[in-house]
């Protein structure tokens, strides 16, 4: 504590600081210092007659409150009147008013002693600040006559002793704080401070971390909490919770004139982007300077690193701005006088990262230079009302980005295509994610009472249910307490939302522990159960944390006793639509051997589970499979007892009823055949050498490395370091004398061989030249180790992969070969059929020239020549259909091993084996498209001619924006001229065919063969 006197300022500003927190107060008359800061009646009952409910007549006008302000000063306390005390939600888009709001919301109520949260320090300095003159209420003339100003405290640090903080809140009316003050304060002062007050608000609530947010909330239970935000997106991604009690709609601030008309422009530069990007801010700063508006343009960067850089872009091409930079690398006085010179004007343009943060409240910033956009929507949103405050002298805010291929947030991608229109868009993302949360606190409200809804918010179960068919009107939740014991159910009353058909409860069981012989100890074990009944399908589902039983009596409780449970052979449905399932869990019962009763086989020994031979004498109990779902990855595991799961994890229970119901329509689905899925898993088996009689077709890249390689990700050719994008994988058939096979990591220039051994241990790679190195900024790594960890796939001929712990993949099915009548002849009179690749951009007379002249014929909205190590494929076409269908084309060219066409084996192993490694990108079109942009870039960083023979590199880039969350179709086709149709042979049928149905099951995918008559 302090004794230090309270000072007065000339505007009546008494202040008193102490060591953690620091008390002010306003008096009506600056020479009466003489005030007893404890009591607060005489302030109180100033407001007793409340605010005046008067509706400014215009935007700029002093007369009364906005109608945004009115309406949720309205909701809350309609909210209250009903004696409800669910936290409250008010969204307020930025400029709208929401200081004034919470202040006439104090005077209103009024609240006795108030407690505000806010996430930063300068926010609480900012708003104690409003607090201590009630803001412009009085201005508006909203206020009583006579309302007296409120006695304002500012928790600044963590106050460990009881007294200390029993003074503060005995002192102030208000007291202001923040999450991390709270944090560090000891829990017998918290305990102090959240005693003593009557009410909640939470500023900016959407900054709060779930937990810091949880343990306040808790505190406050039974009295009011408001929690205020602009844009009600958590930054931990967590729902913000409370009840949705007013949200005023972006588009209708924007129509009131408050939040300011967004103007986007969007560059492109593919090797120079922050250049661009700054060019074109600072032409728009110029632009508004000359036409008389004080606008500042801010510049934002990811890292310092990046500021440094960007910061040195805007030096060298506005020196007459003087930019500074801003960043957490800097020292505080360094910082500060960085502000001073933007405030000031001495500065129009700020380089920053994140640094003008909640608390900074600047109308003059109008325009954005993103250098690198946020990732997610609720941060994007909050970052654009920065920028959309008005103010006198202020015109439209400008937001600047440059186009790039990089991952975004499937709705934030919408706004960073070429045209987009931001007021549109932006009013309609706020919107729609509103109505997410509002959908998610809809169902949360369903079950009734407050400790149910907020329960219900942390219950995410696992993905998992035994399903019962049933044939009652109803049912009745409320018989669980028939079956179970209410001294066993913790969570009482019985959460049920009978909107929804959903209940959930919390058992507690005691069971003996086995390692003690005799009573006294127990263990308390705690199992979740969830139901859901659909009304629809007459289905019922259990989840039940413990796995273990089926709940039959349960079932039956609830719906009357007209349950049945789907067991037995039937749960296999529950995989049908699956291509290509590989079982990596068997759970398998010998009904003759006492020995060994039960064995589970799991990993490369699942094999041993599925053997045909002992069907006679063991049952499969259990399977666990992954797979492909219309050319979609999927996990499905059952068991015959009934029980169903996946490996997916439940977002929410909304999430696993979803997952119920998918699940609920396979197994009411007569047309799936359970022993068409049983013959068609795809048994694993571990080698020890490679395949005899199999031909490896091609190499491939793990997934990881395909789709999500490390930015800095190279390979480095001796003292050449080559883009991960830009290499690829061949076989070598003509090396592999050994019985083993060759690899090859090639670039445009250089090329390493590794022979690949099997052995007990799996796969080993042994250099046949110079060993090359896999690295990134975080680690080296030889080639030798890099192909086996991660590791590589090899794909071999009849639809049969190995893996690089020396596993074969085979499914278990006759291959299909390709029908005679469906391969496509082409002339190849014109055409050179020993020579593959164009030399030329007008090359036609090359088996790739032609192939690009048939696709320049059709109607494709991009033609990319991709040809060359690390292809997607030789060519590549996309359209963007009317109906939102996202149609790719990869053609794999290869040229003839013959003058003439005829019945060549060797003629296919590469291009079928291109052809299978191409399928990945059906499943992943925004990451094809990332790697066309990447190679696109680096073609001309290399002064190679542009790859794009219809569409530009910006159209590219366009559609890669676009593209997330569009389903794409894929057709593959296969360019051979040495296949003659009329004399292929079998086993270049087979060889065609075998590629066709994995294109089909992996991706879904059409295969299209070019050959010669």
């Amino acid at each position: 504590m302090s004794d230090e006197i309270p000072t007065v300022g000339l505007d009546g500003r008494v202040e008193q600081r102490f060591r953690d927190f620091a008390i002010t107060v306003r008096l009506l008359d600056a020479a009466d210092a003489e005030i007893d800061l404890t009591d607060h009646t005489g302030v109180l009952g100033s407001w007793r007659e409340g605010i005046k409910f008067l509706r400014a007549s215009g935007l700029t006008s002093v007369d009364g409150l906005r109608r945004a302000q009115l309406g949720a000063i309205h909701a809350v306390l309609a909210h209250w009147s009903t004696g409800t005390m669910d936290p409250a939600t008010v969204v307020l888009p930025t400029g709208t008013g929401k200081t004034e709001t919470m202040l006439a919301l104090l005077v209103a109520a009024p609240i006795e002693r108030l407690l505000v949260v806010v996430p930063t320090d300068a926010l609480r300095s900012q708003l104690a600040a409003k607090f201590e003159v009630l803001g412009l209420l009085g201005e508006l003339g909203v206020l009583p006559d006579g309302a007296m100003k409120p006695s304002v405290g500012r928790v600044l640090g963590g106050c460990s002793e009881v007294h200390d903080m029993r003074a503060c809140v005995d002192s102030a009316q208000v007291i202001v704080t923040t999450p991390n003050s709270i944090n560090a304060c000891s829990a017998e002062a918290r305990k102090v401070l959240f005693d003593a007050c009557t009410a909640l608000f939470f500023d900016e609530a959407h900054h709060v971390r779930a937990q810091t947010w949880s343990r306040i909330r808790d505190a406050f239970r039974g009295r009011p909490v408001v929690q205020f935000t602009a844009t009600p997106f958590r930054e931990d991604g967590k729902h913000l919770q409370g009840k949705f009690v007013y949200v005023f709609p972006l588009r209708e601030a924007q129509q009131d004139g408050v939040f300011s008309e967004i103007r986007y422009e969007s560059v492109f530069d593919l090797i120079n982007p922050d250049e661009a990007i700054a060019e074109a801010a600072l032409k728009i700063l110029r632009d508004d300077l000359d036409a008389g508006l004080d606008h500042i343009l801010m510049a934002r960067c990811d890292t310092q690193k990046r500021a440094d850089d960007v910061h040195r872009i805007y030096r060298q091409k506005a020196p007459e701005f003087a930019p500074v930079v801003i960043h957490s690398g800097m020292t505080t006085r360094q910082r500060a006088g960085a502000m001073d010179e933007v405030t000031s004007r001495r500065s129009r343009a700020v380089v920053c990262v994140d640094m003008l943060g909640e608390g900074f409240d600047l109308p003059q910033l109008k325009i954005a230079a993103i250098h690198d956009p946020r990732k997610t929507l609720g941060p994007t949103l909050q970052f654009v009302g920065r920028f959309a405050r008005v103010a006198a002298g202020t015109g439209t805010a400008a937001m600047v980005a440059a186009r790039s291929e990089k991952s975004q947030d499937n709705r934030l991608s919408r706004l960073y295509t070429e045209d987009a229109d931001w007021n549109r868009l932006v009013s309609e993302l706020s919107y729609g994610a509103i109505l997410e949360q509002q959908a998610v606190t809809e169902f949360e409200e369903g079950f009734g009472d407050p400790e149910s809804r907020t329960a219900t918010r942390t219950i995410a179960p696992k993905m998992s249910a035994v399903v019962f068919e049933t044939s009652c009107e109803e049912w009745d939740p409320a018989a669980i307490a028939d079956v179970i014991p209410a001294s066993d159910i913790l969570t009482t009353p019985l959460p049920v939302n009978h909107a929804a058909n959903v209940a959930w409860f919390v058992r507690r069981s005691r069971q003996d522990v086995p390692w003690v012989d005799g009573p006294g100890v127990e263990d308390v074990v705690h199992d979740l159960f969830v139901l859901h009944w659909d009304r629809e399908t007459q289905l019922l589902y259990i989840n039940h944390s413990a796995n273990d039983g089926v709940n039959a009596d349960l079932a039956a409780a609830v719906t009357g006793g007209t349950s049945s449970l789907i067991d037995g052979e039937r749960v296999y449905r529950a995989m049908g639509e699956m291509q290509r399932a590989v079982p990596t869990n068997v759970g398998v019962l010998d009904i003759y051997s006492r020995s060994r009763r039960f064995a589970m086989y799991a990993g490369a020994n699942v094999h041993d589970g599925l053997e045909p031979t002992e069907e006679a004498t063991k049952v499969q109990t259990n399977v666990f499979v992954s797979g492909f779902r219309d050319g979609d990855r999927a996990t499905v595991g059952v068991s015959l007892k009934g029980r169903i799961w996946s490996y997916l994890a439940a977002r929410n229970l909304l999430h696993w009823i979803e997952w119920c119901k998918d699940t609920g329509r396979r197994l009411q689905d007569d047309a799936i055949d359970v022993a068409e899925i049983k013959r068609n898993f795809i048994k694993p088996v571990v080698l020890t050498a490679w395949p005899e009689g199999s031909t490896a077709l091609a190499a491939d890249w793990a997934t990881d490395t395909l789709l999500n390689p490390a930015q800095s990700l190279v390979v480095r050719f001796g003292e050449r370091d080559v883009p991960i994008h830009d290499v690829s994988l061949e076989i070598r058939r003509d090396l592999t004398t050994t019985g083993n096979v060759v690899v090859a990591v090639v670039s445009d220039e250089d090329e390493a061989r590794y022979e690949l051994r099997l052995g007990e241990n799996g796969m080993s790679a042994h250099a046949l030249d110079t060993e090359i190195e896999f690295s990134t900024t975080q680690r080296t790594l030889p080639g030798s180790r890099y192909l086996v960890d991660p590791g590589i796939l090899i794909h071999f001929g009849g639809d049969a992969v190995v893996s690089s712990n020396g596993v074969l993949f085979q499914p278990n099915r006759e291959i299909e070969p390709i029908r005679r009548e469906s391969l496509v002849t082409i002339d190849w009179r014109e055409v050179d059929i020993r020579r593959e690749s164009m030399t030329t951009p007008e090359d036609w007379a090359a088996v790739q020239g032609l192939a690009l002249g048939l696709l320049l014929l059709e109607d494709w909205d991009l033609i990319v020549d991709d040809d060359g190590p690390g292809e997607v494929a030789d060519l590549v076409a996309i359209k963007r259909t009317d109906d939102d269908r996202l149609l790719i084309k990869l053609v794999h060219c290869k040229y003839s091993h013959g003058d003439a066409a005829g019945a060549r084996v060797a003629d296919l192993y590469e291009l079928c084996g291109q052809a299978q490694k191409s399928t990945v990108w059906r499943r992943n079109p925004v990451e094809m498209l990332q790697r066309l942009v990447k190679r696109e870039r680096g073609r001309l960083l290399r002064t190679k001619p542009s790859g794009m023979r219809r569409g530009t590199s910006s159209d590219l880039l366009r559609l890669t924006g676009e593209a997330r969350g569009i389903r794409a179709e894929l057709e593959v086709v296969l360019v051979q001229p040495g296949l003659s149709r009329s004399g292929a042979s079998q086993a270049q049928l087979d060889v065609i065919g075998a590629t066709r149905m994995y294109v089909r099951d992996t991706a879904n995918g059409t295969t299209t063969v070019l050959c010669a008559e």
